[in-house]
Parts: structure tokens; C-alpha cells; sequence
């Protein structure tokens, strides 16, 4: 992909960014990334079952689950559909957010430039970006219409077993190629928010609105338009 064409995908993908992902998902999935980070560690060190040379693999281990349930959360919060959904082959459960063009899932990686550990249903996922089903997935979500599959990746500060160099580095929105070999797009979710302002459609969800809904408006308002109806 030449600079050109790196510029151009990035501003399909932002403009579908927009249209599709509440703006406050961004602050809300970095926030319970970073608490989530903190409290495995903190569990981790204070556990009296758990040998010093495993803290590290254990903590990998928490720190995966804890992020899947974050991005449960912040899908609540903002309204984007959230599902655990099985891989039929190994019968293992992976979270997964849809949004309008875009699926997402999470990650643990050892510094945002490294592609995660190879994943059968990443591969899967990467390879049928814009094709309309998706042969190896179950039925819980609708993967018709997406475009783009991206990764919520995140890493620590450091490698050691310390409170400073276990703490939230960044959380990155990638994008891979077809073949799961790089990334195509990449962007702080931190970042992504500037995008909003800078079109000037910042959207405010409400907690637990599913963003397919169409927004309620406030009593004021659906009284204001009943009283114009009956005069």
C-alpha cells in the first residue's frame, strides 16, 4: 500500500468511524483498560496461592478475561452490541463488539507495532473483511454487513512484575490486512475522539441505548411536538 492509498483507507475507515461508533466508546473502553490493568495487578500481587515465577503468566492470563469483561461493559455504556460468541472448531468463547461496519475484538500485545499471538478466528476475521458471511463463526452476531475488523490491542509499560511497569501503556485501534501479517490502520483510541470534533458530529449516547435505536428526545420536546399536532 503506497502513502496515497494509506491515506485514502484511513479516511474511509475515520469517516465510517464516525458514523457508526458512539464518540464517547473511545474514552470509556481506554478508562476501564487502565482500572482493569491496576486491579488484576493488584490481585495478582496480594494473591498467597500464586508462586512468585507465575505472577507475571498469571497476570497475563486475569488481565485477558478482565479486558473481555471491560469491553462488555463499555458496549453497555455506549450502546454497541456486545456478544461472547463460540468458535465452533475448539469451543472457545471470544468477545466480540459489532457496530455498523465494524467488528471489534481485543487483545494483549508486547508493544502496539507486534501483531498478537496467532488466532484462528483473528485469521478468519481479517481474511472476510467487506465478504458477506462468515463460514467459521456461530450465530449469535450478525457479520453481514461489516467492512472492517479491528483490534483493540493494549500493552504495559514494561515486562517486569511491578506496579509502575505493569500499568496501561496504550490501547490502539488496528486494522490488519487480509493475510493478519500487519496493520493497514492504526490510531490511539485516545485519538480517535479529535476525529468527532473535528467533523463536528460528536454524538451523546445514552447509557443502554443501542445505537441502531433512534435517539428519544426529551419530554419537553415530545410534549412541545404533541401540542403542535393538536393545535
Amino acid at each position: 500500500m503506497t502513502n496515497e492509498e494509506a491515506l485514502d483507507f484511513a479516511r474511509v475507515v475515520e469517516a465510517a468511524i464516525i458514523k457508526d461508533i458512539p464518540e464517547p466508546f473511545w474514552a470509556t473502553i481506554h478508562r476501564r483498560c487502565s482500572s482493569g490493568y491496576h486491579d488484576t495487578y493488584k490481585e495478582i500481587e496480594a494473591s498467597a496461592t500464586t508462586l512468585d515465577p507465575h505472577r507475571l503468566p498469571r497476570l497475563k492470563q486475569d488481565r485477558m478475561f478482565r479486558t473481555e469483561w471491560d469491553l462488555s461493559e463499555a458496549c453497555k455504556e455506549c450502546g454497541v452490541h456486545f456478544s461472547a460468541t463460540e468458535i465452533v472448531q475448539n469451543g472457545w468463547h471470544y468477545g466480540a463488539a459489532t457496530s455498523g461496519a465494524f467488528v471489534l475484538t481485543q487483545s494483549y500485545v508486547p508493544n502496539w507495532s507486534e501483531m498478537p499471538q496467532p488466532a484462528r478466528f483473528r485469521e478468519d476475521l481479517a481474511e472476510r473483511q467487506k465478504q458477506p458471511t462468515l463460514g467459521l463463526m456461530g450465530n449469535e452476531l450478525d457479520f453481514s454487513g461489516f467492512r472492517f475488523y479491528g483490534l483493540l490491542i493494549h500493552n504495559p509499560l514494561g515486562k517486569n512484575f511491578t506496579e509502575d511497569q505493569q500499568k496501561l501503556a496504550s490501547m490502539q485501534l488496528c486494522i490488519p490486512d487480509p493475510k493478519m501479517e500487519e496493520w493497514v490502520y492504526h490510531k490511539s483510541v485516545l485519538e480517535l475522539a479529535s476525529l468527532y470534533q473535528t467533523s463536528g458530529q460528536q454524538d451523546t449516547v445514552e447509557p443502554g441505548r443501542n445505537i441502531r435505536e433512534p435517539k428519544r428526545k426529551p419530554a419537553a420536546m415530545q410534549e412541545r411536538d404533541q401540542n403542535s399536532r393538536e393545535a
